[in-house]
């Protein structure tokens, strides 16, 4: 490539941060933290498919959804002949939260039929732009009852030329356009989303975003309860990293980790002041070798949902670990191995909590949607097995081709 492609680049990249610089909230925010309701004295995991059809299924999220009738949970994904076919839609399904209360008791699929709920077809015609293919969806519902769908979508070329499309629904089926998200003022392409965002206490939230052209980088969006684009920052100077994940561990404080494009240790930020005031990424002891991951605090403690090398395999574990701070490094303690592909990958993790449950979505082998649910017991037998020295595991039984589920008083196996 000629200096001067290489100079393009370079200025390019400059001007975005500017950009997003300029734009950084100045009034701090607090957030809304994540902690679980404990119920049940008896440890529970419950696992099961959302989705298994013969189309090939990725990237799925996940929300609480509340309504005057009823709580459920939401998760939403892409599936079609392949990742970014012309055939490729969203679809949704849906699990009301009463049935995990069953669940031990009445066996069954506890997830919806799913339903598509967004077309390339059906997104050109509302944004009145060209849709030539279909990517990552996220789902937030804030607390007036919307439920908004970020999808990542292209007109020509490859992701790095897509856009993020924002739609709001009141019941998860039907969608009304809104925006394309403004992000920049080059063409305002190569920004995509994957993970969840995170609750402000203003009723507003931060979306995690990326930048994938050229230099790839991280972008936090803030939005008010109404689903208005307040601003953008840029939490560092890192370039060659993905899909980063946010989390509070304080109503001030925060950790993000984020996907490496090449194999290396992975990187964990610390956030104060609300996101304003942002630490310098620090390496941990675990690598990321270009994996989708996920960062949660439960109750004030963090905790990774990330994937783990295998020989040649990248995504063939995928574990929950416990991230904790000592002399100033934040490092990892893998607490339970939470699934294993059969022969190709377990990824894409999202996770949410609700109720006493932390639940986690996945991708299983391109196949099927995983959803494992663990309640707080669970959890905190889990973490004493870990303080044993010991490593937690669970006897994966399944009674059903499409439910797998625990609730016995000593599922975990310290070893």
């Amino acid at each position: 490539m000629s200096k001067f492609y290489y100079a393009l680049i370079a200025w390019f990249v400059v001007l975005l941060g500017l950009f997003y610089k300029q734009s950084t909230q100045q009034t701090p925010p607090t957030f809304t933290q994540t902690t679980t309701t404990a119920q049940a004295t008896t440890p529970q995991l419950i696992k099961s498919d959302v989705s298994r059809t013969h189309l090939s299924v990725h990237s799925a999220t996940l929300a609480h959804i509340r309504t005057h009738q009823d709580a459920m949970l939401m998760s939403a994904w892409f599936a079609g002949s392949r990742e970014g076919a012309k055939d490729v839609q969203i679809y949704a399904s849906f699990l009301p939260l009463a049935d995990l209360q069953t669940m031990p008791k009445t066996p069954h699929h506890l997830w919806s039929e799913p339903m598509v709920i967004l077309t390339p077809e059906e997104l050109a015609q509302k944004s009145g732009t060209r849709i030539k293919k279909l990517g990552n969806p996220v789902l937030h519902q804030t607390n007036d009852g919307t439920i908004h769908l970020f999808v990542v979508a292209t007109s020509y070329a490859g992701w790095a030329a897509s856009k993020i499309y924002h739609l709001t629904s009141k019941d998860g089926k039907s969608f009304d356009f809104k925006q394309i998200l403004p992000l920049s003022p080059f063409l305002n392409i190569s920004h995509l989303v994957r993970v969840l965002p995170i609750s402000l206490s203003d009723g507003g939230f931060y979306l995690p975003i990326y930048h994938e052209m050229a230099a790839k980088f991280e972008v936090i969006l803030r939005f008010d309860e109404a689903g208005n684009l307040m601003g953008k920052m840029r939490p560092n100077g890192l370039t060659k990293t993905l899909q980063p994940s946010l989390a509070p561990i304080s109503s001030t404080d925060c950790l993000m980790a984020r996907r490496h494009r090449h194999s290396q240790p992975l990187l964990i930020q610390e956030c104060t002041d609300g996101g304003q005031k942002w630490s310098t990424p620090t390496p941990t002891n675990v690598d990321n070798d270009n994996s989708s991951l996920n960062v949660i605090a439960i109750n004030g403690t963090p905790y990774l949902i990330h994937n783990q090398r295998q020989a040649d395999n990248t995504r063939f574990y995928l574990y929950l670990s416990q991230l904790h701070k000592q002399d100033g490094r934040i490092n990892t303690t893998k607490t339970l191995l939470l699934d294993t592909a059969d022969t190709g990958e377990v990824s894409y993790p999202t996770s949410l909590v609700v109720g006493e449950h932390l639940h986690i979505v996945y991708t299983h082998d391109r196949k099927s949607i995983r959803h494992i649910a663990l309640n707080q017991a669970f959890i905190d037998e889990m973490v004493a097995c870990q303080k044993m020295g010991k490593t937690p595991q669970y006897d994966d039984e399944s009674t059903d081709a499409h439910v797998i589920h625990h609730s016995v008083k000593t599922p975990l196996i310290c070893r």
